[in-house]
Order: C-alpha cells, then sequence, then structure tokens
C-alpha cells in the first residue's frame, strides 16, 4: 500500500473534492484500488490518499508514478486556486490593513490576473514547475505539510504573489486618486459661471488638442502662453494647459473632433469633467474639409448623456 498525507487546516475539503475528481482517472482499469478520506485524528487534520493495489493493466511503477502525478496535479489545483487568494488576502491584512473588505477584493481580483491565472502562457509554464515540485516530493515521502512545502519550497511564487500584490495595491491607488481628482474638476466645473455657450475640441492627427469658438477661431492661445511659461512648466504639459483653460472658461457645451485622432486621454478626461455636456461631432467643416451645404454649416453632434456612468 502506498500513501499520501497531506496535511492542511483550510483547505481539506478543497483538496478532497480535488483528489476525488482526479483519481477516477487511476480507476478506469477497475483493479487499481485507491482510497482518499479526511483525517481528523489521531494528529492534525489532513487528506489520505491511499493506492490500496497498485495493479492494473500498466506495470507496478508506472501505476505509482501515475498515482504520484494525480496527486501533485490535485494540489497544484488547490494551490493556484484557493490558496493563492489565501496568501493574496494575508498578505494584503498584513502590509495593507487600512483597506475595506470591499478594496481587498478587488486588489485580489487585480493581483490574480496579474499573477497569470487564466491559461496564458508564463501560466501554463508556471503550473508545470509547481506540479514538478509537488511530484519529485512525493517521489521521496509520504506526508506533506501544504502550507510550509508552498513558503519554502515555491518561494518563487509566492514572491511572484507578493509583488503582483504590490502592484494592484498600486494601481488601485492610482485609479482612485484619479477618480478623486475628475470628481473635483466635476464639481469646479458645476460651480462655475459659465463663460461661452460652446467651445469646439479640435484634435490634430498628431493629437495635439485646440480650443475653437463657433467661428472656429482660436480660444485664449494668450493663456496656453501664460501657463506653459510659468513656474509650473515643468510639470504642466500642453494637454494639461488645455484642460485648465477650458475648466476656467466652463463652457455650457463642449463639441469633440475627433475625426483624425480620438483624443486619447485628454479626450477621455474631458467627457468625465464635462459629462452630460460633451457632444461628439458627426461632421462639420472642421472634421470634413469638402465643401459643405448651407444646412451642413453647424455640426452634427452625437449624444453622450445617458450612454456613461455619471458615477464614474
Amino acid at each position: 500500500m502506498l500513501e499520501v498525507a497531506v496535511i492542511t487546516t483550510p483547505l481539506l475539503e478543497d483538496l478532497h473534492k480535488n483528489l476525488l475528481q482526479k483519481g477516477t482517472s487511476l480507476r478506469g482499469g477497475s483493479d487499481i484500488v485507491t482510497d482518499i478520506e479526511i483525517r481528523t485524528e489521531p494528529g492534525p487534520p489532513a487528506v489520505c490518499c491511499r493506492l490500496l493495489d497498485p495493479g492494473g493493466s500498466g506495470s507496478k511503477g508506472d501505476v505509482i508514478r501515475a498515482f504520484r502525478k494525480v496527486v501533485a496535479s490535485a494540489l497544484t489545483e488547490v494551490v493556484l486556486g484557493k490558496h493563492t487568494e489565501q496568501l493574496i488576502e494575508q498578505f494584503l491584512q498584513s502590509d495593507y490593513a487600512f483597506f475595506s473588505d470591499e478594496d481587498r477584493r478587488v486588489i485580489v481580483r487585480q493581483a490574480r490576473r496579474l499573477v497569470g491565472m487564466v491559461g496564458d502562457a508564463a501560466g501554463t509554464c508556471r503550473r508545470e514547475l509547481i506540479q514538478r515540485a509537488f511530484y519529485d516530493y512525493l517521489c521521496r515521502s509520504g506526508q506533506l505539510i501544504l502550507d510550509g512545502f508552498v513558503r519554502f519550497r515555491l518561494k518563487g511564487y509566492v514572491g511572484e504573489l507578493r509583488k503582483a500584490v504590490e502592484r494592484s495595491v498600486d494601481c488601485f491607488l492610482i485609479e482612485k486618486e484619479q477618480k478623486e481628482f475628475i470628481r473635483l474638476l466635476r464639481y469646479f466645473v458645476e460651480v462655475q459661471h459659465s463663460r461661452i455657450d460652446r467651445i469646439h475640441v479640435v484634435f490634430s492627427p498628431s493629437g495635439e488638442g485646440r480650443l475653437l469658438n463657433d467661428e472656429q477661431k482660436a480660444v485664449g492661445e494668450e493663456t496656453f502662453d501664460l501657463l506653459l511659461g510659468s513656474t509650473f512648466e515643468r510639470e504642466m504639459t500642453l494637454d494639461d494647459a488645455l484642460l485648465s483653460r477650458l475648466i476656467a472658461l466652463s463652457p455650457g457645451q463642449v463639441i469633440l473632433h475627433t475625426r483624425d485622432h480620438n483624443g486619447g486621454t485628454l479626450a477621455e478626461t474631458i467627457r468625465m469633467v464635462f459629462f452630460d455636456r460633451v457632444k461628439e461631432c458627426a461632421g462639420c467643416p472642421v472634421c470634413n474639409p469638402r465643401p459643405l451645404l448651407k444646412s451642413e454649416a453647424k455640426p452634427r453632434v452625437r449624444e453622450l448623456h445617458g450612454t456613461r456612468n455619471k458615477g464614474r
């Protein structure tokens, strides 16, 4: 009889279920006898997997190797699943205890994506390395303490998890700061008196934006020069200056002209800040240089209100 005992307290049921599912491949010949059970005493809680009769159509050695591979595969599934989530949550609890439960759930999902748990090439390679580590260990020992094995024999993987948590936290905080910044800019726009009815934001093929009035004349060029030549020159980009001027003018309507360029981050920021004041141009003399009929002189716009989440 060959026995493998895996000691683990929080993952007993998950491992037991996984072993039962994978163990069916060993019993395909009906003369291979296995026994899988949860043992709670004596000793610490463990899942015991026994190969009672290494018979079958293959040699004894082949059946034993297949048995160990099945156990190693089940352990790998548990480690890459529930055990990984537990480790990520432990890292968050120890290093970032100030996050709320909801924030932690978002960070855990992001960390899992970063670690490559969706079947990509890196994830496949990682899975094979972990399974091989388990198999090699089972060839030498019939008892395994899961948590200790992961922390001391899978240090590379644990290190990847910790880095993934750190990157996920950074991304989460940056995104949160951006949302707060957008909320603040939107407040400035709402409390200010509108100084102009409508402004056109036209993006050149290179992505550079310009502010024009209904007569297609530049608006506030002197303000750009003042902003970009100030003491904040090194910190303020042309996009920042354009957005600042647009907020200062607080127009009643903003028409985005994106035929030559989608406007990138600046256009998306304008949409979020000005929300229902933003319209997308669907064709005008600026976007379409062909001669237009008199009836086409005014820009045709597409409403954005209602298609975006105001809470963004």
